[in-house]
C-alpha cells in the first residue's frame, strides 16, 4: 500500500504509512521477488478526487509499477470509478491488470458519480510457467442513502437494483466510463 499524502494528518505510535517514492516501491518490489513472491499487488491511494478519468500522476505511477513486475496495481481515493486496462509488462510480456480507482461503497457523498463503486475478480492460475493473473471480471454497485422508508445504507448491484434507485443508479451507471461494464 502507498499513498500520495494523509490530507494533513499525521501518522501517530507505531502506524507506518509508505508514500508513493519509487526508491521505496522498487526496493520491495525487489524483497518481495527475493522472498519468492510469484504475483505482486500494488494499493494505490492516488489520483485527484472525482476526476473520471485517470491524472498523469496516476498513468506515470501506473508506467513505473508495471517496468518493475507489478502484476496488479489497485486504485482508490477518487472517489469515482475510473478506467480499468490490461497492459504487458515490457521485460516478462505478462500482463498488468490496473484498475485505477474502485470508487466508493458505502458514502454518504451526493454527486452521481460517486454514488457507487466497482468489485473486481481477479483470478490467479498457475501453470508450467508460473502465476499468472486474469483478465478483471468487474462488477458495478450502487449504495443507497438512508431515507425514511429505508433507515440504512444499501450496497446492490446496479444490474439488480430495486424500481425506487433505479433512477439514480442508471445514472450512475452512464457515468461510469468502461465499456460494456456489468
Amino acid at each position: 500500500n502507498y499513498t500520495y499524502g494523509t490530507n494533513g494528518l499525521k501518522a501517530r505510535g507505531n502506524v507506518v504509512v509508505d508514500y508513493i517514492d519509487r526508491e521505496l516501491i522498487a526496493a520491495d518490489v525487489k524483497a518481495l521477488r527475493q522472498a519468492g513472491a510469484e504475483i505482486i499487488i500494488a494499493n494505490m491511494h492516488w489520483g485527484e478526487e472525482y476526476r473520471l478519468q485517470p491524472v498523469a500522476s496516476e498513468k506515470s505511477t501506473a508506467d513505473y509499477l508495471t517496468s518493475l513486475g507489478v502484476d496488479v496495481i489497485m486504485g482508490s481515493h477518487p472517489h469515482v470509478v475510473q478506467l480499468v486496462e490490461t497492459r504487458r509488462n515490457p521485460l516478462t510480456g505478462r500482463p498488468v491488470q490496473i484498475i485505477y480507482s474502485l470508487g466508493n461503497f458505502i458514502s454518504n457523498q451526493q454527486d452521481t458519480n460517486s454514488r457507487g463503486g466497482l468489485m473486481v475478480k481477479l483470478r490467479l492460475r498457475r501453470h508450467d510457467g508460473g502465476v499468472t493473473v486474469s483478465s478483471p471480471e468487474c462488477s458495478l454497485f450502487f449504495c443507497s442513502h438512508p431515507t425514511a422508508g429505508q433507515p440504512d445504507y444499501m450496497l446492490m448491484r446496479v444490474d439488480s437494483v430495486p424500481p425506487r434507485w433505479r433512477g439514480q443508479a442508471e445514472a450512475f451507471r452512464r457515468a461510469v466510463p468502461i465499456p460494456g461494464i456489468r
